[in-house]
């Protein structure tokens, strides 16, 4: 195993896992192969960090991050952490978000976002994270 920086070679590998994984439950969500490729081709151009962890050359899952700093010290905000089915169970998750954790120097705080409904959730729970006693996402549509 390995974590490496993604690069654009890794788009349609990324973009198949982001595809697969984002149409179970709870997100069912039905994106198509090009919104999908837009989408991370952004992230690659952003500030954000991505890397993935491949297994003989494949990419088992990969991690989005980034760093926002606020009044209490830099937090570590995961944007996405996704993990190919077929290899979830196997501590995939948790090497890419402990490489993300390290990542960065004197962090304070890791903050995600993710629906309650899914695996994820209790997963994270597991690891020690927990709902933000004041917090709630809140969004509003623009178009």
């Amino acid at each position: 195993m390995k974590i490496r920086k993604a690069t654009g070679k890794d788009l349609k590998q990324i973009a198949r896992i982001f595809i697969n994984e984002y149409s179970k439950f709870p997100y069912e969500e039905n994106w198509k192969e090009n919104i999908v490729l837009a989408k991370v081709k952004k992230y690659l151009r952003s500030e954000r960090k991505i890397f993935v962890l491949t297994v003989d050359k494949e990419i088992t899952g990969f991690i989005i991050f980034s760093k926002n700093i606020w009044d209490d010290g830099d937090h570590l905000v995961i944007d996405e952490l996704v993990i190919d089915s077929k290899f979830q169970g196997r501590g995939i998750g948790k090497q890419l978000m402990s490489f993300a954790e390290k990542y960065f120097n004197h962090i304070v705080s890791i903050d995600l976002w993710t629906f309650r409904k899914a695996k994820a959730y209790k997963i994270y729970k597991k690891w020690g994270y927990k709902d933000h006693q004041h917090g709630i996402m809140m969004t509003k549509k623009i178009k």
